[in-house]
C-alpha cells in the first residue's frame, strides 16, 4: 500500500513569514494531514540562510507535531550527520521517539552547502567519511548498549544512550540525489529517500533496481512539490510562481559553491547555482519532478513516475516559495479527497 505525507523545507525569512507563523502553519498542516489520512510529516535541517535555516533542529519540530497528533509518522529528512556528534544525535532521536510514543523515523543527509560547513568549522574534504562514520555510529547507539567506537572523528567507550528508543528498531533513511548515496544506503541496509530535483525518474531507475537487489527489504520514498486546483492553468501558474521563489532562495544558498571545489563532492556542485537559475520551472513538469495540476492531471503523471520508481511512500512539498496556508490546505485536501484512495 502506498503511503503519503508532507515534506517541509522552509524557504522563508522574517520579511515574508516569521518563524512563529511558519511553524504554526506547518504544525497545523501536519495535524490536518493526519485527519485526512496522510502517514508522515518530515522536515530538513539547515542553518544561517532562508534556504532551510528556520529549521536547525528537525527533532524539535517533530516533537511539537507529536504533541498534537497520535498516528502520524515523524521523519527527519534529514539530520546533517557530519555537523554533530553521534551520541548527541542518537540521544535526541531516542528522546523524540519517547515523546512521540515510538513514531520517529531517522533520515540523514550529508549536507552540501559550503557556508554551513565553513561556519561550523567542519572540513568539506572529510565530509563523506565523517558522514558515513556518524550515521553508522548513530545506528549502533540506537540499537545496542555499551557501544565503543574509535575513529578519526570521535572516540567513546561503553556508551549506552538514554532514554532507550521506544520502538524496537528506529527506521533509518538516507536522502539521496546520486548513485553513490543510493549505494551507501543499500550497503548499510537503510531505506532510501529520493530527491529528484532536475533528474527524470528514469535516470536513476538502474540505481534503484540495484538498490533493491542488494537490500530487498529496503523502502523507497520520493519527495516532490505538489499544487492542486480544479483549474489546470491556475494550478500550474500558482505552482510555477512559488517554485520560482523557492529556486531563487536555493540558488542564493548554492552560490557559496562559486569558486569552490571539494574532493568529497561532485564537480557539478560548482555550477549548481547556474543550473537552478537556467532550468525553466516549466521544464520540471516534463521531468516528472513537480506535480502542479488538476487531480486527474496529477494522478496521470504520478502513475508514470510510480511505474518507473515504484516507491512505497511519497512526501509532498506543500510549503515551496512560502506558500500561503490556504493554498497548502487546498492542495492536501484535494489530494486526499480525489487521489489518495486510488493508491490504498
Amino acid at each position: 500500500m502506498m503511503e503519503f505525507g508532507l515534506s517541509f523545507l522552509p524557504d522563508c525569512s522574517p520579511d515574508n513569514k516569521s518563524g512563529a507563523q511558519y511553524f504554526q502553519e506547518s504544525i497545523d498542516l501536519s495535524v490536518e494531514a493526519e485527519k485526512l489520512g496522510y502517514a508522515y510529516s518530515k522536515i530538513t535541517e539547515h542553518y544561517l540562510h532562508p534556504y532551510g535555516g528556520y529549521c536547525p533542529d528537525p527533532l524539535m519540530f517533530l516533537s511539537a507535531v507529536a504533541a498534537r497528533t497520535s498516528r502520524l509518522r515523524l521523519m527527519t529528512g534529514g539530520i546533517i550527520a557530519p555537523y554533530s556528534h553521534p551520541i548527541q544525535i542518537a540521544s535526541k532521536i531516542a528522546m523524540a521517539d519517547a515523546i512521540s510514543n515510538g513514531r520517529i523515523e531517522a533520515g540523514f543527509v550529508r549536507g552540501y552547502l559550503p557556508f554551513e560547513y565553513d561556519s561550523l568549522g567542519i572540513p568539506m574534504d572529510e565530509s563523506k567519511a565523517r558522514h558515513a562514520a556518524t550515521v553508522k555510529a548513530v545506528d549502533l547507539l540506537l540499537h545496542n548498549k555499551k557501544v565503543s567506537i574509535q575513529n578519526d572523528y570521535f572516540a567513546f567507550a561503553d556508551a549506552t544512550i538514554l532514554p532507550r528508543p521506544t520502538q524496537p528498531r528506529i527506521p533509518i533513511w538516507h536522502a539521496s540525489i546520486s548513485r553513490s548515496s543510493i549505494e551507501f544506503a543499500a550497503a548499510n541496509g537503510y531505506d532510501v529517500a529520493l530527491v529528484l530535483a532536475f533528474k527524470h525518474p528514469a535516470s536513476i531507475r538502474g540505481a534503484i533496481d540495484q538498490y533493491r537487489r542488494e537490500n530487498p527489504a529496503g523502502r523507497v520514498c520520493v519527495f516532490a512539490p505538489l499544487v492542486l486546483d480544479t483549474d489546470q492553468n491556475r494550478a500550474e501558474s500558482i505552482g510555477n510562481e512559488h517554485l520560482k521563489r523557492y529556486h531563487s532562495v536555493w540558488a542564493d544558498a548554492a552560490a557559496s559553491w562559486i569558486g569552490r571545489t571539494s574532493r568529497d563532492f561532485d564537480p557539478m556542485y560548482g555550477s549548481l547555482t547556474n543550473a537552478i537559475q537556467t532550468v525553466p520551472v516549466e521544464a520540471m513538469r516534463e521531468l516528472r519532478t513537480t506535480y502542479f495540476g488538476t487531480p486527474d492531471d496529477v494522478r496521470r503523471r504520478l502513475d508514470e513516475m510510480i511505474e518507473i520508481i515504484e516507491p512505497s511512500r511519497i512526501l509532498w512539498n506543500v510549503d515551496i516559495g512560502s506558500m500561503p496556508m490556504d493554498l497548502s490546505l487546498q492542495t492536501i485536501r484535494l489530494f486526499a479527497d480525489s487521489i489518495m484512495s486510488h493508491y490504498q
